[in-house]
């Protein structure tokens, strides 16, 4: 009884065993007979992928219109190789570099399928067999580059003039196209701007009209220009002059006239913002009896420019309120005598002006007026005119006008 199930399991699994060789059989003979037949699959709107431009510029050369940009392509091949493929991975590729000469040139391409698929593997259907160039003469040509500022300047501002780096660009493209164009054109835009502006722009390529040109096949040497704008601020600043007081004269008994008696300056922001006078120079009230008049040169700092035009103005100054007068004085006298040395004076006398409230002259002589000679820088022997210093005795609001001078003689001890 135990041999009979033996045989019968033994029987079973032989069947199996059988039953599987069988299955395998089928299944080998289905793949076989697949994957000898064709499968095939399509894409469409391949971009062919334009090469060796660059070659072509080396000779003068320039490309102007490629007849196809995109490409369909029908695939056929084996099951599991045609599974392979994927769009992403396809790229169609057309070599430029061997033309060398301007005209129509007919140019294959190549396919690179991607993922190790060799290309014997694969029957393509393309939409189009070969691709048209159209290749022209290249020329150069150098044109400038101008602009202008679209927008506005804030209150008590001023717009320079543009400034371009570079001034000039290099163009190159077809002769037909670069002959079109004139200068590229450039556009800063701003609001309510205080301040000087620096900034790259793109620019435009115009004709002698300052139309626009279509020119696809014309490129340039730069791709943005770095465009100054200056900007200055516009201030009236009112001239002035510094006084030195004597003789009884001042700043309350001085009238002083300028004319202009301001002018209108732009300049750096910062300069000008500080700038609240503009000085024409430094009078000395003891220089003149009651009036003068003179013409002073009107200086700016740095980076400050004169939008008045005039480069001087005219300053008057009078003195009211005080009297003059002159007397002869005899009462000189030396200081500071060198040191082995006899010093004799020789000006017995002097002319001298003086001037101070009209009470005052009216009552000083030449008693109270005393001529003092420094005679420290005298060092030989010899005849001198030395400086001498005015002092009015008994009267402060009296001073001499002018400078004066004595003569003394100096003999070696």
């Amino acid at each position: 009884m135990h041999k009979e199930r033996s045989n019968v399991a033994l029987g079973k699994r032989i069947l199996y065993i059988i039953l599987s060789i069988f299955v395998s059989c089928v299944l080998w003979f289905t793949i076989s007979v697949n994957e000898k037949q064709a499968r095939t699959v399509e894409f469409s709107g391949i971009p062919i992928d334009y090469v060796g431009e660059d070659v072509l510029e080396e000779n003068d050369l320039v490309v102007t219109n490629k007849n196809v940009e995109k490409i369909n392509l029908r695939l056929s091949g084996k099951p599991l190789t045609v599974a392979k493929l994927n769009r992403d991975d396809i790229t169609v590729t057309v070599d430029m570099s061997k033309i060398r000469t301007a005209g129509t040139h007919f140019l294959e391409y190549t396919i690179d399928f991607g993922n190790e698929t060799k290309a014997s593997d694969i029957t393509v259907n393309a939409s189009v067999n070969y691709t048209t160039v159209m290749v022209k003469q290249m020329v150069k040509a150098e044109i400038p580059v101008r602009g202008i500022y679209d927008g506005d300047i804030a209150e008590g501002y001023m717009s320079g003039s543009l400034e371009f780096t570079p001034g000039t660009i290099e163009i190159f493209g077809p002769e037909d196209e670069v002959s079109l164009v004139d200068h590229a054109w450039v556009v800063l835009s701003g609001t309510n701007i205080s301040q000087t502006v620096t900034t790259s722009l793109p620019f435009t390529l115009v004709d002698a009209g300052g139309n626009t040109v279509e020119v696809g096949n014309v490129r340039s040497n730069v791709d943005t220009i770095s465009v100054l704008q200056e900007v200055y601020m516009v201030k009236d600043i009112p001239l002035t002059v510094n006084l030195i007081g004597g003789a009884g004269a001042d700043d309350y008994n001085t009238v002083v006239e300028i004319t202009p008696s301001s002018i209108t300056v732009s300049g750096d922001p910062e300069i000008v913002e500080t700038l609240n006078r503009i000085v024409l120079g430094t009078i000395d009230l003891t220089s003149f009896q009651s009036t003068m008049t003179d013409v002073k040169t009107i200086v700016l700092p740095d980076n400050v420019v004169n939008k008045t035009g005039t480069p001087t103005a005219e300053v008057s100054v009078r003195i009211v309120g005080l009297d003059v007068t002159k007397l002869s004085v005899s009462n000189i006298e030396v200081t500071k005598a060198p040191k082995g040395y006899d010093i004799e004076i020789i000006t017995q006398t002097a002319d001298i002006t003086l001037r101070g409230p009209s009470e005052e002259i009216a009552a000083v002589t030449a008693e109270n007026v005393r001529i003092v000679a420094d005679l420290s820088g005298i060092k030989a022997s010899g005849v001198f005119d030395v400086d001498a210093t005015i002092y009015i005795d008994g009267f402060p609001e009296i001073g001499a006008i002018g400078t004066y001078k004595i003569n003394v003689r100096s003999t070696k001890s």
